[in-house]
């Protein structure tokens, strides 16, 4: 996109897990606080980052199981994805961080607006 189409733009949309900030620490240490507690081994945060993708669900899922498309027992995702949320909300800013440039690229698309 060049500066010249920012003049007409009216609405620039982000997500934000991912694609301006890095989150993928807080939700490894929430999930494997999740995993603790429901007595399964946790994993290190790059096979959590490999897992991350299609939603909370299918991550708890992954993590539950070890595979990418695993299915535990119903009662065991429902408690486990209730405890990773509640975990989650506890430690959603603790060690996520902005990409490099992030920060940049909004002042700029604020400054053109």
């Amino acid at each position: 996109m060049n500066t010249n189409s920012l003049a007409q733009t009216r609405c620039v949309i982000f997500d934000l897990d991912g694609t301006l900030v890095d989150s993928a620490p807080d939700i490894a240490i929430s999930m494997n606080k999740m995993l603790q507690q429901l007595n399964f081994r946790t994993h290190d945060l790059q096979q959590v980052r490999d897992w991350i993708g299609n939603g909370a669900g299918r991550l708890i899922k992954r993590a539950l199981t070890g595979e990418l498309e695993g299915e535990p027992p119903e009662d065991l995702f429902k408690q486990a994805h209730q405890l990773f949320l509640d975990i989650y909300d506890q430690h959603i800013n603790l060690e996520s961080v902005m990409y490099p440039g992030a920060l940049e690229g909004l002042t700029v698309l604020h400054e053109q607006s």
